[in-house]
C-alpha cells in the first residue's frame, strides 16, 4: 500500500506539473501573439512615418519648384525693366511717359513677386521645421516601442527559461 500511495502521490505531482506546464505554455503563446501584434503595429506606424516624410518632402519640392519659377519670373521682369529703361532713354517725351508707366507697373509686379518669393521661402522653412519635428517625434515613439518590445522579449525569454527548468 505504501508503494501504491507513493505512486499516487507521484502521479498527482506529475499531473499538477503537467497542468502548470500547460498554463505556462498557454501564457507563452498569448505573450508571443501580443509581441507579434505589437511588431505588426510598429511596422504599420513606421510605414506611416515614412509616408508622412515622403508627403512632406513632395510638398517641400513643390514649394521649391514654385519658388524657382517665381525667381525666374522675377529675373525676367528685371530684364524687361532694364530694357524699358533703355527704351525710355531713347524715346521721345510721350514715349517716355508711356514707358515710365509701364516701368512703374513692372516695379509693382516685381514687388509682388518679391513678396511671393519671400512668402514661399517662409513656407518652405516652416515645412522643413515641421518635417524635422515630426521625424524627431516619430523617432522617439519608435525608440520607446522598441524598448518596450525588448522588455517584453526579455520577459518572454525569462518565462521560457522557467518553463524549460520545470
Amino acid at each position: 500500500q505504501t508503494f501504491q500511495g507513493e505512486i499516487r502521490n507521484l502521479q498527482q505531482k506529475l499531473e499538477s506539473q503537467l497542468v502548470s506546464h500547460a498554463e505556462i505554455q498557454a501564457n507563452l503563446e498569448e505573450t508571443k501573439g501580443r509581441l507579434e501584434s505589437d511588431m505588426t503595429s510598429l511596422r504599420g506606424e513606421l510605414q506611416q512615418a515614412k509616408d508622412v516624410i515622403f508627403e512632406q518632402t513632395r510638398e517641400k519640392n513643390e514649394l521649391q519648384s514654385a519658388l524657382k519659377e517665381t525667381q525666374s519670373k522675377h529675373a525676367q521682369l528685371e530684364a524687361e525693366t532694364k530694357e524699358l529703361q533703355k527704351q525710355l532713354e531713347e524715346a521721345s517725351h510721350s514715349q517716355a511717359l508711356q514707358a515710365s508707366s509701364e516701368m512703374e507697373a513692372l516695379r509693382w509686379k516685381a514687388t509682388a513677386l518679391e513678396e511671393e518669393k519671400t512668402s514661399l521661402q517662409e513656407e518652405i522653412e516652416a515645412e522643413r521645421q515641421e518635417t524635422r519635428e515630426r521625424v524627431q517625434e516619430l523617432a522617439k515613439e519608435i525608440s520607446q516601442k522598441e524598448e518596450d518590445l525588448c522588455i517584453r522579449e526579455q520577459q518572454l525569454q525569462a518565462d521560457i527559461l522557467k518553463c524549460e527548468e520545470q
